[in-house]
Formats: C-alpha cells, sequence, structure tokens
C-alpha cells in the first residue's frame, strides 16, 4: 500500500474549510490566467517576441513512415469525475452501504452484460460497448496521489510522478523527442489543437508544440474570419488604437490561420450536436478534421465535475451531456469516412470518495475509469473494478492501472510512435496494455514468412544505429538512410547477401541531430525503420 502525507488530503474535502476555498481559487485563477486574451497560445506580439512561442507539425514525424493519418481526441473532465456513479459496481453492497442518498439501484443502471452497470445518463454510448467500439478502463491511477485540483491535473498533463514537477506536458515532449528540428523546421499547420483545458499538455522544453484558444468562439472567428481578436472591439480612445494596432499584428502573425481557415472551410458537420460547450467543441474538432488540416491530437474539455454537494442531479446532467456530444461527434467522424483513425479518449484528474458526504456529494479522492472510443479496441473492458475494501489510510480507493500506462500504449500502438521514444517521453517504461486488436498495435510487414527485422536501436543514437535481422533464405540485402526531406543521406556499406542472423549498422555521428528512416531491403521486400539522431 502505497504511503500518503496528510497535507495532500487538506483541501480535497468541504470540511477543510478554508483550505479546500484557497485550492479552488488557485484552480480558477490558473484556468482564468491560461485563457487571458494575447496570453493565448497562438499568437505572436510586435517585434517577432512570443507571447507564447507556437510551433507545431502536421504529423509526429515517425507516423510519416507509417502512413498514418490516425488522430488523437482527448476529452478532459475537469473537476474530478466520480467514477463509482459512472461506472457502477451494482453487486457491491459495500458500494450502498457508503452512499445511501447517491448510490444508483441496480434496477435503474444501465445494464450493459458485463459485471458492471452504466450510468443511464451514458444511454446513447452504451451500444458501443458491444459494438467494440467503446471501452472503460477500470481503477486508473497513480502512486501517491495529490488530491489538489492543481497539482493533480498538472500530474496528468504532465505524466509525472506525484512528487516530481514538470514543465513540460506529455505531448510537447511526444512531440520534440520525435522531431528535435521543430524550431528550425517549423511547419504550417498545427500538430496539436487545443480548447480550453490545461495549456501545459502541449508545453515542449523548445517550444508550445499546438495551437491553443480559450473557447470554441476564438477559434471559430480565426477559423472563419482568418482572425484571432478583433481590432474594432476597442475603445475610442488612444490607449484603445494601441489596442486594435496590437491586434492587428497578432492576426497578421498568427502562423496558422491559413490552415485553420481552410480546414474549417472544407470540412462540414454531418451530425446534429446538442448544445452546450462540449458539443461545441467536438464539433469544431470534426470540421477540422474532416476538412483536413492534419493536427494528430485534439484537447477539449467539459467542466462542472467537483460534485461536493448536490451531486445527485448534476452528475447525472454532466455525463449526459458528455455522452450526447461524444455520440454526435462520432457519428460525425463515421458519415466522414473517418472512424477507423480517430481515437476518443477520456482522463480526468482525479475520481471521488468512496463515502458520500453530508452535502449530498462526495469530496476528492484517487482513482476513476477511462473511456475509450474508436475502432480496433481489443475488449470492451479493460482491468478489474476496484475492490473498496483495498483502500489507503484515508478511505480512498487504490488504483490498479498507473495511467501513463495508457499513454505508454496510445502513443506506441496508435499514433505509432517508436517504443524506445515513448519510454523516453514518459521517463522510464511502462508496461503497456492491451488496448488494441492486433490489425490496429502490429505494424503490418511487407516480409515473407520467416524473415525478422527488429527495431532501431540505440534510438536515439548519438553515434551508430544497429538494425538485427534474420533471413531464413538467402537474400541480398541493401540499406538506405534518408533525412526527413526523403533526402538519402547514407549508404551503409555495400550490397550483399545474407542469410541466417545478421545486423545492420550506420555510423551517424557525422549527421546533425533530426530524425531520419532507415530504409531496408531484403531481395524484393522492402520495410522502414525510423530513427532520431542526437
Amino acid at each position: 500500500m502505497c504511503s500518503h502525507d496528510r497535507h495532500l488530503r487538506t483541501g480535497a474535502r468541504l470540511e477543510d474549510g478554508s483550505a479546500h476555498s484557497r485550492d479552488h481559487e488557485a484552480w480558477t485563477r490558473r484556468q482564468f490566467m491560461s485563457t487571458l486574451g494575447l496570453a493565448g497560445l497562438g499568437t505572436f506580439v510586435a517585434g517577432g517576441l512570443p507571447a507564447r512561442a507556437v510551433l507545431g507539425a502536421p504529423v509526429i514525424h515517425p507516423l510519416a513512415a507509417a502512413n498514418s493519418d490516425r488522430v488523437l481526441v482527448l476529452i478532459q473532465l475537469e473537476g474530478g469525475n466520480d467514477g463509482l456513479n459512472t461506472v457502477i459496481p451494482v453487486d457491491d453492497d459495500r458500494y450502498y452501504r457508503n452512499r445511501p442518498v447517491l448510490s444508483i439501484p441496480k434496477t435503474d443502471a444501465l445494464d450493459v452484460g458485463l459485471d458492471f452497470r452504466l450510468n443511464n445518463a451514458l444511454a446513447p454510448l452504451a451500444n458501443r460497448l458491444s459494438e467494440g467500439t467503446m471501452q472503460v478502463v477500470h481503477a486508473v491511477g497513480y502512486d501517491s496521489p495529490d488530491l489538489s485540483h492543481f497539482r493533480s491535473t498538472d500530474i496528468w498533463v504532465t505524466a509525472s510522478d506525484s512528487e516530481q514537477m514538470l514543465s513540460t506536458g506529455w505531448v510537447g515532449r511526444a512531440v520534440e523527442t520525435n522531431w528535435p528540428t521543430i524550431i528550425a523546421d517549423p511547419p504550417s499547420s498545427p500538430l496539436a489543437v487545443q480548447i480550453g483545458g490545461a495549456a501545459m499538455m502541449f508545453r515542449g522544453d523548445q517550444a508550445n508544440v499546438g495551437a491553443s484558444f480559450r473557447n470554441t468562439e476564438q477559434l471559430a472567428r480565426l477559423a472563419e474570419g482568418g482572425v484571432n481578436y478583433d481590432p474594432t472591439a476597442v475603445p475610442d480612445s488612444r490607449p484603445g488604437r494601441l489596442m486594435s494596432l496590437t491586434r492587428e499584428i497578432a492576426n497578421q502573425s498568427y502562423r496558422y490561420a491559413a490552415a485553420l481557415q481552410d480546414a474549417a472551410g472544407i470540412g462540414n458537420n454531418e451530425a446534429g450536436y446538442p448544445d452546450g460547450s462540449l458539443g461545441e467543441q467536438l464539433a469544431m474538432v470534426a470540421r477540422l478534421i474532416k476538412g483536413g488540416l492534419g493536427s494528430r491530437v485534439y484537447h477539449v474539455s467539459l467542466s462542472g465535475f467537483d460534485t461536493h454537494a448536490l451531486q445527485i442531479d448534476a452528475h447525472p446532467a454532466l455525463l449526459s451531456e458528455f455522452a450526447t456530444a461524444t455520440t454526435a461527434f462520432l457519428a460525425d467522424i463515421e458519415a466522414g469516412g473517418r472512424a477507423n483513425d480517430v481515437l476518443v479518449m477520456t482522463f480526468s484528474e482525479f475520481g471521488r470518495t468512496v463515502a458520500e458526504n453530508g452535502a449530498r456529494g462526495t469530496d476528492h479522492a484517487t482513482v476513476a475509469p477511462m473511456f475509450l472510443f474508436g475502432g480496433g479496441l481489443a475488449s470492451s473492458s479493460i482491468g478489474i473494478m476496484p475492490d473498496l475494501d483495498v483502500v489507503n489510510e484515508f478511505g480512498d480507493l487504490e488504483h490498479i492501472i498507473d495511467f501513463r500506462r495508457v499513454y505508454a500504449t496510445v502513443l506506441e500502438e496508435w499514433l505509432r510512435v517508436p517504443e524506445g521514444l515513448v519510454d523516453q517521453t514518459l521517463g522510464r517504461p511502462f508496461e503497456r496494455l492491451s488496448l488494441f486488436s492486433d490489425s490496429v498495435s502490429t505494424v503490418r510487414s511487407d516480409l515473407p514468412q520467416g524473415f525478422r527485422l527488429g527495431a532501431a536501436f540505440p534510438n536515439p543514437a548519438a553515434s551508430a544505429v544497429r538494425v538485427a535481422l534474420e533471413a531464413p533464405i538467402p537474400a541480398e540485402l541493401r540499406v538506405e538512410v534518408f533525412d526527413a526531406s526523403g533526402r538519402r543521406v547514407l549508404t551503409p556499406g555495400t550490397p550483399l547477401t545474407v542469410v541466417g542472423r545478421h545486423e545492420v549498422q550506420a555510423r551517424v555521428d557525422q549527421l546533425p541531430a533530426g530524425t531520419y528512416f532507415m530504409r531496408v531491403r531484403l531481395g524484393a521486400h522492402t520495410e522502414t525503420r525510423t530513427f532520431v539522431k542526437i
């Protein structure tokens, strides 16, 4: 059982009084500051000085070799979703004893034919479980959980340990790890697009790697009018005229305006979205995906899940908004022929207490489920429901699956980031989960049966890269190395005939830092391995 310091609990409950209020004030203040006018991501101000430098890419470079159009859409459930009233342990008496008011009777929960039931507000999504396009990952969290909104959100968006303070996000690091030359070689379309939420997710060591907007109105204004800020909505005064000039410069300097405007103009919505913030965000994301923007990661959010009081009505309403908006988005993507290359994944900074509080709500706690939606999922349920008797010293559930195992699996098997670079992005290896079917997670090989070709190693590399291979019959071997622009930069060795086990080695110490592709030909068959030179 993990150890927890008492201070991590202070502020987690209504009864903590001023400490609880201070935590919420800090959380709300940071949300406000991160979305102020010209301080928002995606703008450049006079003199070329960035308010926040934003760089991006139409594709994480290793994905180019896999010819992948895959997209990851992250839905953040802000405030701490109550997992036990979302994925309900209807056959566990302890659930009902701890929640005499808030528990959901078995007969009122949605029967999905599994060892749990869903909140009835998720009914629009229920068929997807049986169809294999929805997956529940149970009891997700991390060691020594921090129950501050501010800090736990940071942990989820940076993928840090609880006691580790990182200033970069997991998506930002994934981009920079895979594309070290991103500063010198910026593209015309953003790799990632965020609407609201925690801006740190796309922050790398060198720059922010995504375009961020405080709301759908700001993004729509840019997408439809080519401007991010209205230069006319200012006071009729000298300061107002200066503000107007600053806004005009910011609009003219915005790197992604043309790409966003083109994609939003081409893409159209083919599903009816519900009213509400999440529906608006997902409708815009669908337009950008279908319009060919080329972004690989989108981040949207739905707030309100901090249900300390009167949860019995508020929580189902939030789940209903989530379910109807997500259902519309998935239908829209399917109508556009993109069902097999868009994955939706949810996360929340923490779960809620097993026991209800005196205000007919629940307080901050530790674990919660994650949902995945899309084609190629391996099963409808990953892991097991949390055991309500296995708790820490504060009475909160122990996590079973570290959230970074989910991140690692999605990066490697969905976005096709090489294994070594995934581990580098997350700081260390995390055991992968069986989230996807073989058709999704396995890179298809053009090699005949019996031939084997390993991954590039080490990766990243400073001086030499090696690839092990095995040929059951004699085959001519040719090796070429190309840079990110497709220019051949190396032809290690000379063509030779190999049989049995063999190792290809390419000296790369003279190459500049960047992403490279090693093309290995065995007879008439070719495969490519991606590596990064540091």
